[in-house]
């Protein structure tokens, strides 16, 4: 990071100001170490996954909506979203994607996000 002692001026930072290629090699050192440590700072605070990701099988997956009643509280459509995922399977796609298509997964709790998923 830089030192107090060692802040660059902005107006020497603008485009055609370097002094010379030593002055931009400085800068970027001083850059390439600044997020450096911005790197090790979040991989301490928030590790990287150990476990190997799992392919999809290939093929179609298809995005869906979240259906809900047309009432006051606006409740889940069970019975519907049960029919769509229905007719998606018999239509020969590998996969659904629920509740990402239209954001509608902010505007659930989780346990209607739970009725969805299963």
């Amino acid at each position: 990071m830089l030192a107090e002692t060692d802040s660059v001026r902005p107006e020497r930072l603008r485009p055609g100001h370097c002094r010379s290629e030593n002055y931009r090699s400085i800068i970027l050192q001083r850059s390439n170490s600044l997020l450096s440590s911005i790197i090790q700072h979040i991989k301490h605070i928030m590790p990287m996954s150990t476990s190997t990701p799992k392919a999809l099988p290939g093929g179609i997956y298809c995005p869906t909506v979240t259906f809900f009643l047309d009432n006051a509280e606006q409740e889940l459509d069970i019975p519907t979203h049960s029919r769509h995922m229905e007719f998606l399977a018999r239509s020969g796609i590998n996969g659904v994607v629920v509740q990402g298509s239209t954001g509608e997964a902010v505007a659930l709790n989780r346990d209607e996000r739970m009725q969805v998923g299963h």
